[in-house]
């Protein structure tokens, strides 16, 4: 990360922030800002996508529909998709479907995990950037940043630490933009899509080390963690 959450969201807390002149500041324009300044994203990654004829043309939902390209890069090399069933972390990029709350859709960052259906975020539009909890109601789900990616040996309990048992994470281990954490030292291979399984399995397990790989790399461990 360039920039901590707290650290961007005391910079844009209160400001009417429009990144690329147009039509004012929209809840596109935060997340264009958050995208570029505290993840590192180029600017022109974050514009929404061009599907004529679909209903989400040139909309905030279409960053979370068409993940992980744009209109120029591939987002996945900042972030992972993460289903609205997860829970959200801090820094993660909300988006939201069109509903009641949103006709035209709606992105905005977490600042946390939603407590009685209301997702505490940094958002705008309608009026500047505030801190503010927003209904989960046509929540789509998250935009994840992978430097905020918490390896799940952190919460390993050391007393039940098993030797020869790590975890590998990499950030399309189950397909494009799909994250996988590949468990190795385990009978059978076992590949989980989610950072609170990961995280569930280090418990129960005592996994004690973790880290992250590359393509060549996750294809290397797979083959070395046998079949499925």
């Amino acid at each position: 990360m360039k920039m901590t959450l707290d650290a961007w969201g005391r910079s844009v807390d209160g400001q009417l922030i429009d990144r690329d002149g147009s039509a004012g500041a929209q809840c596109w324009d935060l997340w264009a800002d958050y995208a570029e300044r505290a993840v590192g994203v180029p600017i022109g990654w974050t514009y929404t996508v061009n599907r004529p004829g679909h209903p989400d043309h040139f909309l905030a939902s279409s960053m979370f529909l068409f993940f992980p390209t744009p209109r120029v890069g591939d987002l996945s090399q900042y972030f992972v998709r993460v289903g609205r069933h997860e829970p959200a972390q801090a820094g993660d990029v909300a988006v939201w479907a069109r509903s009641w709350s949103y006709p035209d859709t709606h992105i905005a960052v977490a600042t946390g995990p939603a407590v009685d259906g209301m997702l505490p975020c940094w958002t705008q539009n309608p009026g500047a950037t505030r801190h503010e909890s927003l209904t989960t109601a046509g929540l789509l789900g998250y935009l994840r940043p992978i430097a905020l990616i918490k390896p799940a040996a952190s919460l390993a309990p050391k007393r039940r630490k098993q030797a020869q048992m790590f975890m590998v994470f990499y950030k399309h281990g189950n397909g494009p933009g799909k994250p996988g954490w590949l468990v190795m030292g385990t009978p059978r291979r076992l590949v989980l899509s989610s950072q609170a399984a990961a995280d569930d399995i280090a418990r129960q397990l005592g996994i004690g080390s973790s880290f992250v790989t590359n393509e060549s790399g996750w294809a290397k461990f797979l083959r070395a963690a046998g079949p499925a």
